[in-house]
């Protein structure tokens, strides 16, 4: 079996469709966990198409989503928009390159903000559509993944 591409402690693969179709994978776990659910990988790294960003989660009440978006420009900021948690509860989502993390996370507590949440995430440069019956192969596989008690996170680039 091909073993899984390695960046620090992440797996980067790709992984195929019974048609062929490659999806790009970003696994943040260990290397067993792919080769126990037995995931091929083409030889070298797919973390080109991703992007590293910071991601910072923001309760939205009390918020001029205006203000606070010019506010955090000078500090980092790449882009800010409308989200929905895991329970459907609305939330601001503000994005910046990895290496603004700080200067971010210092102007929303200068502010008196206190993110929901603060971390980073992978964001696919070029986003896949798939055909439903391909996506739900790799939305089944990225499930696998995800329920292996060694992965903390699992990043794709289907659309």
């Amino acid at each position: 079996a091909a073993q899984p591409c390695r960046e620090g402690s992440s797996i980067l693969t790709r992984a195929p469709t019974s048609a062929g179709t490659r999806i790009p994978l970003v696994s943040w776990g260990a290397a067993e966990t792919a080769r126990s659910i037995q995931v091929p990988s083409s030889s070298g790294s797919v973390s080109f198409m991703f992007r590293k960003l910071g991601v910072f989660r923001l309760n939205p009440e009390g918020i001029d989503q205006d203000d606070l978006e010019l506010y955090l420009m000078d500090h980092g900021l790449d882009e800010m928009g409308e989200g929905t948690g895991e329970k459907g509860e609305p939330q601001i989502v503000a994005r910046c390159a990895f290496g603004d993390f700080g200067a971010l996370q210092a102007a929303l507590e200068a502010r008196g903000i206190a993110p929901l949440s603060a971390e980073h995430e992978y964001i696919p440069s070029a986003p896949v559509e798939l055909p439903e019956a391909q996506a739900a192969e790799v939305l089944e596989l990225i499930d696998k993944l995800e329920q292996e008690d060694d992965v903390q996170r699992v990043f794709h680039s289907l659309a």
